[in-house]
């Protein structure tokens, strides 16, 4: 949470107590499949949404900052996708938001690499900077 609140330069993204988001977000919905590391004490976890009986969601995937490119992400997605795999799900679909390309470089680096669907937004207002750093199908988009 505080990683989104910087990407979008807004420190009020996550709030006071950030856990709660997850809280509400797992009261709404349950996960298939969740899985924590555990390095002593919890530094990442995982959570894998069926979406149709073909398709599954990686969401969320968190790692404590200092554990970030330790392998604990990747044996993270290594579980989740054996765990979709077990459940005879043919595609596993994640959904970073465009302007962190960390997180895009991760996955890719972890074997996602079809494009499913893109999505396009008008702002109405200026609420976040935005700038022009991608191009897809030869156009430059503002993340």
């Amino acid at each position: 949470m505080e990683w989104h609140g910087e990407l979008y330069g807004d420190p009020a993204i996550g709030g006071e107590d950030p856990g709660q988001g997850f809280d509400r977000y797992f009261d709404d919905e349950r996960p298939a499949r969740l899985v924590v590391a555990d390095a002593g004490a919890p530094v990442g976890m995982g959570g894998l949404f069926l979406r149709s009986p073909a398709s599954a969601e990686v969401e969320p995937l968190v790692v404590v900052e200092r554990f970030r490119a330790s392998g604990v992400g990747r044996a993270l997605v290594e579980a989740l996708v054996e765990a979709a795999r077990a459940k005879g799900v043919r595609r596993v679909v994640v959904r970073p938001t465009a302007r962190n390309a960390s997180a895009i470089r991760f996955f890719h680096s972890a074997g996602f690499d079809v494009l499913g669907h893109v999505d396009l937004q008008l702002e109405l207002t200026e609420a976040w900077s935005y700038e022009p750093r991608e191009r897809l199908a030869d156009r430059p988009f503002r993340v």
